[in-house]
């Protein structure tokens, strides 16, 4: 699309350092030392690529009803689901997804706490054997909830947090909602529960990953971080620019060298780059998108597709509702080939040619799908970035 910003704009790479001897050295990862970069269980190779049977983590969005209705929200909430399912057919995907071997269980909405039946959810998926955790945007969790949960077992509660600045956060999810969010997370805590936020950056909140990354380690909690993209109902002016991406990727990178632990990357920094200065793909066994492969997305009306950011019409590969349900969608690997289009082999532009492409395929396809050009070229690929950058300063004397 037309509207869809410039890939490398005002991106600015210092003659020395990391990013530069990167490209200089015809790709080789740089680790942060300037040595030979170490496998982090202490030296023992690693194994390349992960594989498995069956994705074993089953994200279930279980409404689509909402107390908010923030801009960006790709479910379009509140915007009620009119074939929602129904606690019997909860249970059957979980007993289905229990029985391929799934391992992990997430509930999403909408905003979980709009189901009324919500308990009777956690009940059914820990009858499955499931590990249950919620996410949540926080502004409905009363004591008495957070006590609830607790109570059932719930294993990790992710609320929704786009900045620390109340004027901000009220700006993306409405007045008031940020003290609302506060008190939930301390209701959470106060409980005895694990508690991680996500953030979902778009321009309004771009800079605010600082002051959310001391607010998440003086009240203990994790950190994810995603970039708003171009689904639902969210306008284009909202979206982070290719510079702010890779400014964003910096911050994130700087926390990870000293807290890999404490959070959680971006979708698309699976593409290795020195803006990502551990290179964390060239030693793990993670390599491509995971989605169809680690986890899977159940949506409110039974529709499968590979994970929840690509909850996108195309990438529906069936319903639960259909002869055989989620057994079936399983056995035929139908998410995996949704996703056959991602891979090096199709990639082009700079993306078709770089070190990288057998680890990335490209990177995340909801970026490649909602938010650049071709579906195959990456404009926000943190290598591409950077090597466009770099090409510029080569050819510049100055």
């Amino acid at each position: 699309m037309s509207d869809k910003p410039p890939a490398h704009d005002g991106i600015r790479v210092r003659r020395d350092g990391d990013a530069f001897r990167y490209f200089k050295s015809g790709g080789e990862p740089v680790p942060p030392d300037g040595g030979e970069p170490v496998p982090p269980d202490g030296g023992q190779p690693v194994p390349r690529e992960f594989t498995c049977r069956h994705p074993y983590i089953l994200e279930l969005e279980i409404t689509w009803a909402c107390n908010l209705a923030c801009p960006h929200c790709y479910v379009d909430a509140p915007r009620a689901c009119p074939d929602e399912l129904t606690l019997p057919e909860i249970r059957t995907v979980l007993a289905q997804a229990r029985a391929a071997g799934m391992l992990e269980l997430s509930l999403t909405g909408g905003e979980v706490c709009c189901r009324p039946d919500l308990m009777d959810v956690i009940a059914a998926g820990q009858e499955a054997g499931f590990p249950v955790r919620l996410v949540t945007n926080g502004t409905l969790v009363t004591q008495k909830i957070a006590r609830a949960w607790k109570n059932a077992g719930i294993e990790l509660v992710t609320v929704s947090l786009d900045g620390v600045d109340p004027a901000v956060h009220d700006t993306i999810r409405g007045p008031g909602s940020h003290a609302k969010t506060l008190a939930g997370i301390a209701a959470l805590t106060e409980a005895g529960l694990s508690v991680s936020l996500i953030a979902a950056f778009s321009r309004i909140n771009f800079g605010q990953l600082p002051a959310l990354w001391d607010f998440a380690r003086l009240h203990r909690l994790g950190l994810q971080a995603q970039m708003v993209s171009g689904k639902g109902r969210t306008p284009r002016d909202l979206l982070l620019s290719p510079q702010q991406y890779y400014e964003l990727g910096e911050q994130i990178a700087a926390i990870f060298a000293a807290h890999p632990h404490r959070i959680v990357p971006m979708d698309d920094m699976v593409t290795p780059s020195n803006c990502f200065p551990l290179n964390q793909l060239e030693r793990t066994w993670q390599k491509r998108c995971s989605g169809g492969i680690l986890n899977l997305f159940v949506r409110a009306n039974g529709d499968v597709t590979p994970c929840s950011a690509l909850a996108l019409p195309e990438n529906v590969v069936g319903n639960i509702r259909e002869p055989g349900g989620l057994t079936m969608i399983l056995e035929e690997e139908r998410c995996r080939t949704n996703l056959e289009w991602c891979h090096a082999k199709n990639l082009h532009g700079i993306c078709a040619g770089c070190p990288h492409a057998d680890v990335c395929h490209g990177g995340c396809p909801d970026i490649l799908l909602t938010l650049c050009r071709d579906r195959h070229e990456n404009e926000y690929c943190y290598h591409r970035l950077e090597t466009l950058a770099i090409t510029e300063a080569l050819l510049d004397p100055t």
